[in-house]
């Protein structure tokens, strides 16, 4: 009886490794999947914002974090139904982070082609228009801190409800 349990432990040991090899396989796909996603939506939307010729009000660009929310909820979504719920807001976080760093970059980096093909076409801020190197550097880690907090402040928020059960 002792080897039969010694056995079924060391096969449920197994299984488990097994297991969590493929979870994190998915975990770290979760960040970069939906982390380009996000990175290139923002990126189109910063875009047709910046190109729609008028001055927008200040709350216009609020609307680019919006990509950046559906993705991590769509990211956190999935990870709730695959981890333990003990340890989903820490993955959570982790995703979040990650996401948010491939976004911020895809976006930064966009801003920079855009600025090296057409300096007219490059991302402004707060209304000024990047006349010169250094000001689309400024522009481009701007943008890139901007995702890299706010995606996990939304993250942060989207957690707490995990957390206490929700589903979501």
């Amino acid at each position: 009886m002792d080897a039969k349990r010694l056995v079924l432990e060391i096969i449920k040991q197994f299984n488990m490794n097994d297991t969590n090899k493929m979870e994190t396989v998915k975990l770290s796909h979760l960040s970069y999947k939906y982390g380009v996603m996000g990175g290139i939506v923002t990126s189109l939307l910063l875009i047709l914002l910046s190109k729609s010729g008028e001055a927008n009000p200040l709350y216009f660009s609020l609307f680019k974090y919006i990509p950046m929310g559906v993705m991590v909820f769509l990211a956190l979504n999935i990870l709730q139904k695959i981890v333990e719920k003990e340890s989903v807001f820490g993955k959570g976080a982790k995703i979040a982070f990650n996401l948010s760093l491939i976004a911020g970059l895809i976006v930064a980096v966009t801003s920079f082609i855009l600025y090296a093909i057409n300096p007219d076409w490059a991302f402004d801020k707060f209304g000024k228009v990047t006349n010169s190197f250094p000001q689309a550097a400024t522009v481009a880690a701007m943008l890139f801190f901007e995702i890299l907090v706010v995606t996990n402040l939304i993250a942060f928020v989207i957690l707490q409800y995990i957390k206490r059960n929700v589903k979501i």
